[in-house]
């Protein structure tokens, strides 16, 4: 997250890392080897500390919530979002235009989320997005 103020008024900005592969549960396919989100944690290091990471892959996200938390924690990120399903990716591309829009209007995360869920639930239910704060 930065803070830039401008005209006596504080903006806060977060980054996003969108990461569009293919992917199986706790892993991302990359260049047709798989990833684990561990080693993933690893090569990102603390260099993303307070971005947002989606994960716009296939099923990534449906492992294990102690290695997503542990992912967060290892990489410093704020938030992932990612798809627990085989998503279609028209789904998924209708859906990302509208997580991207909100995620740079939100200074608080955890509110955009809520409200989020609560305007596109049947989008969310269809795709099996999910989110996990760090």
């Amino acid at each position: 997250m930065i803070n830039k103020t401008r005209d006596g008024i504080t903006i806060l900005y977060y980054y996003i890392l969108y990461l569009s592969f293919h992917g199986h549960p706790g892993e991302i396919v990359v260049d047709g080897s798989k990833m684990k989100i561990e080693s993933l944690a690893f090569f990102m290091g603390t260099g993303f500390t307070n971005w947002v990471v989606h994960f716009g892959t296939c099923e990534t996200i449906d492992t294990a919530k102690d290695r997503i938390y542990d992912f967060i924690e290892a990489t410093g990120v704020f938030m992932v979002l990612g798809y627990k399903i085989d998503v279609c990716w028209v789904d998924a591309t209708a859906l990302v235009f509208l997580l991207l829009e909100r995620l740079q209007w939100y200074k608080d995360m955890r509110r955009m989320w809520k409200r989020f869920k609560k305007n596109y639930k049947d989008l969310i239910s269809i795709t099996g997005l999910r989110a996990f704060h760090g």
